[in-house]
């Protein structure tokens, strides 16, 4: 066996892969912004190297500077049990009254639970006046519903509210989980 190979233990090898990895990285990224980058890498990697108390190693902070400007390791975005935070916008018809409006929230509301999510919060903003018309309606009854709920029965509650006649305009939005 050569005394030149590389064995397990040598930590050359792993720095110059991840140094290969990272230049990659640096060099497809197709914008004005590499010269920044490239500077931000090389003070990376001088501050790191002194940070270590002087130990000559350019290769591992230059993998680490590299990783810390495109995100590093995705975070874990959701939570164990599947839940995700949304926000439900609906606009009801204006030409209902509010015993209707209020049956529609409650269909809202049993359809969510029906999907295995749960309502957290509801707000009845009541009739306002729309921006522009919608169905050739100037005025209808906003609501705002905050739930958590699986993200794949949103596509369900989505296609349930295009098809409801009573609802003429909806937006779900997934909030920033905190």
């Amino acid at each position: 066996m050569s005394s030149i190979s590389a064995s397990r233990s040598d930590p050359l090898p792993l720095a110059r892969d991840r140094f290969d990895r990272a230049w990659h990285t640096v060099l497809t990224f197709q914008g004005p912004h590499i010269f920044a980058i490239l500077r931000a890498l090389w003070y990376k990697a001088n501050v790191s190297t002194r940070e270590r108390n002087g130990t000559p190693s350019f290769f591992l902070p230059l993998a680490v500077a590299a990783s810390d400007l495109t995100g590093g390791k995705p975070k874990e975005r959701r939570k164990r049990d599947g839940m995700r935070p949304y926000e439900l916008v609906f606009i009801v018809a204006p030409q209902q009254d509010d015993e209707k409006v209020q049956a529609q929230i409650d269909t809202v509301t049993k359809r969510i639970a029906g999907y295995g999510g749960e309502v957290t919060k509801l707000s009845i903003w009541g009739k306002r006046k729309l921006a522009y018309p919608i169905k050739k309606f100037r005025e209808g009854h906003y609501v705002v519903v905050q739930m958590q709920m699986p993200a794949e029965a949103v596509k369900q509650l989505d296609r349930d509210l295009l098809i409801s006649e009573n609802v003429i305009r909806h937006l779900i939005v997934r909030l920033d989980e905190e």
